[in-house]
C-alpha cells in the first residue's frame, strides 16, 4: 500500500511513511486542506486507487 498527501488540492503528492498501520502527515497552516490518496496493487497485478480532494481542512 502507498499513502501520498496533497496540500495544494491535488496538483503535486507527497508520499506519507506508513508504520503499524499509521500515517503521518505533515499539515499545512490553519486554513489550508489534506487531500488523500491511496494505492494498492495485489500480488496478481490488480490495481485500486482512491483519491479523496480536500479530505479534511486545517485549523
Amino acid at each position: 500500500m502507498k499513502i501520498s498527501y496533497s496540500i495544494d488540492g491535488g496538483a503535486t503528492w507527497k508520499k506519507a511513511p506508513v508504520a503499524a498501520g499509521a500515517v503521518q502527515i505533515d499539515n499545512p497552516r490553519a486554513g489550508g486542506s489534506v487531500s488523500l490518496r491511496a494505492e494498492i496493487k495485489d500480488g496478481y497485478g490488480n490495481k485500486a486507487v482512491q483519491t479523496i480532494t480536500d479530505a479534511y481542512p486545517t485549523r
